[in-house]
C-alpha cells in the first residue's frame, strides 16, 4: 500500500512539475530551440546582417527569461543544454540564471568593425565579446570595458545601445566610488572588490576621487534617465550615490 502511495505522488508531482512548465517556460524552450537551429544553419557563412538579427533574438529572449522568474519555481537552469554555450549563452556561478556574453555580436564586428552596422557592432567592444568571439564564455562578473564604453558614447550618443553604455559608465564609477570610500573613510581591508577596481585608483586625494566618481555616476545615471524616465535602478542608484549611502554593487557582486 506504501509503495502504491508513493507512486501516485510522484506521478502527482510529475504532473505538477508538467503544468507549471508549460506557457511561458514552454514558449522559451521553443525560442531557443528556435534560435540554435538558425545558428547552426547559419554558422557556416555567417553575414552581419543574419548575425545581428540572431543577437537581437537572443537580447530580447534573456529579457523574457528574466521578467519571467517569479512565475518559474525551478529557475533558469531548466532550459539549460551545453549546445547553448556556442550561443555564447552560460549559467551563472552563483546564481541559476542564465547570462549572455554578446558573443554573435562579437562575431559580427569581427566580419566588418568599421561597416554601416558599427553603431551596433562596436558594444561588443564593451562587453568585450570582440575579443574572444571565437570563444564560448565569458565571465558575467569581468569588468566591462570601460574605455570602449566611452568610445561608443562619443561616436553613438544617441546609438541602439546608448542606454546600456550610460548605465555600465554610471554603474562602474558608482562601484568605483564605493571602492574608494569604503576603502579610504571606512577602513576596510582590501578585498576582491577593491582588487578589481584597485587599477583605478589614482594617487589623488581620496576626497577628490570620490567627488569625481559621483558626480560622473550621477551624470550618465540621468542620462539613462532621459532616454528611459521610469527605469527603476537608475533612480535608486542616482539618488543613493548623490546622498552617500549607495550600497548595491554592479560589477565584482559580493
Amino acid at each position: 500500500m506504501a509503495s502504491t502511495t508513493s507512486t501516485t505522488h510522484k506521478k502527482n508531482l510529475e504532473k505538477e512539475v508538467l503544468s507549471k512548465k508549460s506557457g511561458k517556460s514552454a514558449e522559451i524552450e521553443d525560442s531557443l530551440k528556435q534560435i540554435y537551429a538558425e545558428f547552426e544553419q547559419i554558422s557556416t557563412n555567417p553575414t552581419q546582417t543574419t548575425l545581428l538579427e540572431l543577437d537581437t533574438r537572443i537580447r530580447k529572449l534573456i529579457l523574457t527569461i528574466q521578467e519571467s522568474r517569479n512565475e518559474r519555481p525551478y529557475g533558469d537552469l531548466e532550459f539549460w543544454k551545453p549546445k547553448y554555450e556556442k550561443l555564447g549563452l552560460s549559467v551563472g556561478r552563483y546564481e541559476s540564471w542564465f547570462y549572455y556574453s554578446g558573443k554573435i555580436l562579437g562575431q559580427a564586428h569581427k566580419l566588418g568593425p568599421t561597416s554601416k552596422f558599427r553603431n551596433y557592432t562596436l558594444f561588443s567592444e564593451v562587453e568585450r565579446s570582440s575579443e574572444i568571439a571565437g570563444e564560448d564564455y565569458i565571465d558575467p562578473e569581468e569588468l566591462p570595458n570601460i574605455e570602449a564604453a566611452y568610445k561608443y558614447s562619443r561616436e553613438f550618443p544617441n546609438g541602439p545601445f546608448a542606454k546600456d553604455v550610460y548605465e555600465i559608465i554610471a554603474d562602474f564609477h558608482k562601484d568605483l566610488y564605493m571602492v574608494i570610500r569604503d576603502y579610504s573613510i571606512k577602513n576596510f581591508e582590501p578585498d576582491y572588490k577593491y582588487d578589481c577596481y584597485k587599477q583605478y585608483i589614482e594617487h589623488s586625494p581620496y576626497s577628490e576621487q570620490l567627488e569625481r566618481n559621483k558626480r560622473i555616476a550621477i551624470k550618465y545615471y540621468s542620462k539613462v534617465l532621459k532616454i528611459e524616465k521610469n527605469d527603476k535602478w537608475a533612480t535608486e542608484f542616482r539618488e543613493a550615490v548623490a546622498n552617500g549611502t549607495v550600497s548595491g554593487w554592479s560589477n565584482c557582486p559580493c
